[in-house]
């Protein structure tokens, strides 16, 4: 954007994939497993999520079916993601999901800003939401303790929302900064999210 005397560039951008129309078919198995899963294990409600999560007790989702299927479409996805943002093949085709787990939303849930340690690329796939659930991402270096502006724009902005809906996959880098906001309508939202490893670390190739 130019100004009488120079020009603001937007520089170093955040990046986040999305996909709409993922596994369509198997939305409703997806979801008759995670509300038996929920009964069986009774997750609950902590103050680290603010959801109904089995991120503590069942994020090995990845190896149990029908998740076995959405793993295999998940890890197409990080390669044509991986690919496109610059990354060789060798890399793009050994990033692997390593922890898959649910969460399920109703009135009053959220989730705090935080990130994924440990996690290369992190996701997330909606079974179920409604009209008002939204994805935020965050950029912490925009944050000043000295001023912030009054009249924010796409230079200065440093949140951008992504509408979470049925069946839409997003991609990230795990250390992007994210929440939710509150939830308004007693439906339930349910995401299934996941982390990621590279396979090659193990080995040192590809680094």
């Amino acid at each position: 954007m130019k100004t009488s005397k120079g020009e603001l560039l937007a520089i170093l951008p955040q990046t986040v994939y999305a996909a709409d129309d993922v596994c369509t078919e198997y939305n409703e198995r997806f979801k008759e497993e995670i509300y038996a899963l929920w009964k069986d294990n009774a997750f609950k409600n902590n103050e680290y999520f603010n959801v109904y999560s089995s991120h503590h007790e069942k994020n090995s989702l990845h190896r149990i079916a029908p998740f076995k299927h959405l793993t295999r479409v998940v890890e197409e996805h990080i390669y044509e993601f991986l690919l496109a943002y610059g990354y060789n093949e060798f890399i793009a085709r050994n990033i692997k999901v390593s922890q898959m787990w649910f969460n399920i939303g109703e009135k009053g849930n959220y989730l705090f800003p935080h990130t994924h340690p440990g996690s290369f690329i992190s996701g997330a796939y909606y079974v179920q939401t409604n009209e008002e659930n939204w994805l935020q991402f965050y950029d912490p270096n925009k944050f000043s303790a000295v001023a912030q502006p009054d009249n924010v724009n796409d230079f200065s902005t440093n949140m951008y929302p992504i509408q979470c809906k049925d069946n839409r996959l997003l991609l990230f880098h795990s250390d992007l900064h994210h929440d939710t906001v509150e939830q308004k309508c007693e439906r339930h939202k349910i995401v299934i999210s996941f982390n990621t490893t590279a396979m090659f670390w193990k080995t040192g190739e590809g680094m």
